[in-house]
């Protein structure tokens, strides 16, 4: 199950315009896992999660059928990562403001967000997700 996993990440990073060293952060993955455990833990730990990093704007967009697809293949939660905020040449804006008015193409990722409880729906699947800037 986790090779599997290892080769849709693989995948995935291969599928992105990314710099030289960059291309080696699936490899280095695939080592860390690979390699075994010296010593049984007989608790769970935080080793033994699977994390799918993603950018914010396609968390904002998975489906239930997505998040079911991804639980099915053992994720255990999502980091949502913001590329670029918009004071460093990104073009959206995030508050922490619960009753913010979220209107306007500025705030359009974070609208789609909570209109379309993207962190609920996960939550109740048993998936994590985390905002990582």
């Amino acid at each position: 199950m986790k090779q599997n996993l290892f080769m849709l990440w693989i995948e995935y990073f291969r599928s992105l315009p990314l710099c030289r060293f960059q291309r080696l952060i699936p490899l280095f993955l695939v080592v860390c896992m690979a390699t075994p455990s010296v010593v049984a833990s007989a608790e769970p730990n935080s080793a033994d999660e699977v994390l799918l990093f993603s950018t914010v704007k396609q968390c904002a967009e998975f489906t239930d059928a997505d998040l079911d697809l991804w639980k099915s293949r053992g994720i255990d939660g999502f980091v949502c990562n913001v590329t670029w905020l918009r004071p460093f040449g990104g073009t959206q804006n995030y508050t922490g403001d619960p009753n913010a008015n979220l209107s306007g193409s500025d705030y359009e990722i974070q609208r789609k967000l909570r209109d379309g409880n993207a962190v609920g729906r996960a939550k109740a699947k048993g998936i994590r997700q985390k905002g990582r800037a």
